[in-house]
This record gives structure tokens, C-alpha cells and sequence, in this order.
């Protein structure tokens, strides 16, 4: 039957524009899938009372085994569909998932983990920015929970800087949402099988993408103390630490990048995250100290000072 234009308007109409894209690899501790799930369906019911948007949330079941029951009745439950992929590496992955948006003509890709926790508000917060049409790639701060129960936020910048990049602090991977047309338009994807975030932010600044994060809290992300502890990919995140240090004319950074690189290695990645979220909470307080400083006194010429 020929399709009329009215036809094809109101399909694109109920289409989903936007993706939950749940990932979830051998390495992930799937006892924690279940209230990802439910908190995924939570979010996007809520993102479509407030925004009368749909988004599709879609587990990436990347195992050689298919989901067993139990897993594949939750995500019944959910209203969650399962697509299956052998696992291959964790980029790799990722890349099936991107593509897989990108087949089905999704515009926003938000990504999350299966052991991660995701607020209510995330969707509607993230969609929010990209409204505008001003940002490329959103990302948000996060509540840090480790095996041993210690809690802790960390907020990147607004507006990440060369320094964050260098510091691990860009954009917090499981917080990521992106403009798939931004990304399809500069041939971006996961170049690296092990540092693969960092080498993707590493592109996006380079080609030029509008990068913002929120200061609101849009999720919980689990840690582990062995994740991300190996010597090999402490040397590959220096690899590219000087390397974007040099395509950005940032080279100045350099001796700061080499003493970063010296703690990673003596010091435990738990014993990191809290000092790097001290320290970026206490750059955002005195970045807002110093804003409220400089407007006071034209307040003061209004006498309301």
C-alpha cells in the first residue's frame, strides 16, 4: 500500500527520537541490572509525562549466551527491548550500539551502564540543553557509591577545559548523551579497544563538538577498586594526555600531566576519585564566589548592597 505524506508525517511524528541504550558486558555485575532497569523505565516515563516525548530504552545484551529468563521477564516487565551482540571489547561494543541508533534514525543517544542507577530527571535535563541546538555532547555529575559503601559526588565543569581533560574529569561515561548527527556528521566513534571514552572525547575536541555537563546529580554510578587499576592503561591515558596536549597547543600543561600520571600510579583509584571530587567541587564553589563578587557592586549601584 503507497504511503501518503500525511502517512509518513505522522510516523515520524510517533517516532522515538531518543534512546536509552543499556550496556551491558560480561564485567558488569548484572546483579545490579534489575533496578537499572527500573530505574530506566522510571526516567523515561517520566521524561514523556514532562516532555510528551517518547524514548526507547534498549538493553545491548553483549554475551555469548542470550539473557536467561529472569533477565529477559524483567526487561518484559520494563517495557525494555533486548538486542543481542557477541561481546567483542567494550568499544567495540559501544560502536554496534551507535550504529544500531543510527539505523534506526534515533537523533539522541543517551548511554547507560547495567550496574549504574539513573535519575528521574536525567532525560528531561539532558534533552533540555540539546533543545537549544548549542550543545553536541551533554554529560552530568554523578553520585559515586564504592563496594565498601562510601559516597561521594563528583562534578565536571560546565565547560570542560584542557586541564580536565588531562585530570580524567571531561565527561563522566555513564552520564554521556549525544547529538548522533553531530557525531555521524564528523565520522566520530570508539577508536580504542581499552581507553575508548577518553580517546572519543580526545575526538570530539579535536573535530570541534559543543561539550556541556550539568551540575545536577542525574544518576549513581558503582565503583570498584580493581576498575581501571592496571599499569597498561595508566600509560595509554598518558599516551593520550600528551598527545591532546600537543594537537591542542596546551603543551604547557605538560609537567602537570607527568605529576598526574605519577599519582596514578602510586596512589588506589578509589583514593583518586574522592580527591578529584574535592577538588572540583572546591573549583565550583570559588567559581561561583568569584561571579557573585564581580556583580556585587553593579547590585551596590542599585543600592541593593
Amino acid at each position: 500500500m503507497n504511503e501518503t505524506p500525511s502517512t509518513v508525517r505522522r510516523q515520524k511524528r510517533n517516532r522515538a527520537r531518543y534512546i536509552a541504550a543499556i550496556n551491558a558486558h560480561p564485567f558488569h555485575d548484572l546483579a545490579r541490572l534489575g533496578p537499572c532497569l527500573q530505574s530506566v523505565a522510571r526516567a523515561a516515563e517520566a521524561f514523556h509525562s514532562e516532555t510528551g516525548e517518547r524514548l526507547k530504552p534498549v538493553l545491548f545484551w553483549h554475551n555469548d549466551l542470550k539473557p536467561n529468563a529472569s533477565i529477559q521477564a524483567r526487561c518484559q516487565e520494563f517495557q525494555v527491548d533486548i538486542v543481542h551482540y557477541p561481546h567483542v571489547s567494550n568499544g567495540k561494543n559501544l560502536n554496534r550500539q551507535l550504529d544500531f541508533a543510527c539505523f534506526h534514525e534515533f537523533e539522541f543517544f543517551f548511554r547507560v551502564d547495567a550496574d549504574d542507577v539513573v535519575y528521574a530527571n536525567r532525560f528531561q535535563l539532558q534533552s533540555a540543553v540539546f533543545s537549544n541546538g548549542s550543545c553536541d555532547v551533554c554529560g552530568g555529575a554523578l553520585e559515586y557509591v564504592s563496594e565498601l559503601g562510601v559516597k561521594f559526588v563528583t562534578r565536571p565543569p560546565c565547560s570542560p577545559r584542557h586541564r580536565d581533560f588531562v585530570e580524567n574529569a571531561f565527561v563522566l561515561h555513564p552520564s554521556l548523551a549525544i547529538r548522533l548527527a553531530a557525531l555521524n556528521h564528523h565520522n566520530l566513534r570508539y577508536r580504542m579497544g581499552r581507553m575508548e571514552d577518553k580517546k572519543l572525547y580526545h575526538d570530539m575536541v579535536l573535530a570541534g563538538l559543543r561539550i556541556h555537563n550539568l551540575q545536577d546529580v542525574v544518576g549513581v554510578y558503582m565503583t570498584s577498586n580493581q576498575s581501571r587499576n592496571r599499569a597498561a592503561l595508566k600509560f595509554l591515558s598518558f599516551s593520550l594526555n600528551v598527545h591532546f596536549l600537543f594537537a591542542t597547543k596546551s603543551a604547557f600543561l605538560m609537567p602537570y600531566a607527568v605529576a598526574l600520571f605519577v599519582a596514578h600510579m602510586c596512589i588506589p583509584p578509589q583514593k583518586l576519585r574522592q580527591i578529584r571530587a574535592l577538588v572540583q567541587n572546591a573549583r565550583g564553589t570559588a567559581q561561583r564566589r568569584t561571579k557573585v563578587r564581580s556583580f556585587k557592586p553593579k547590585l551596590r549601584k542599585l543600592r541593593l548592597f
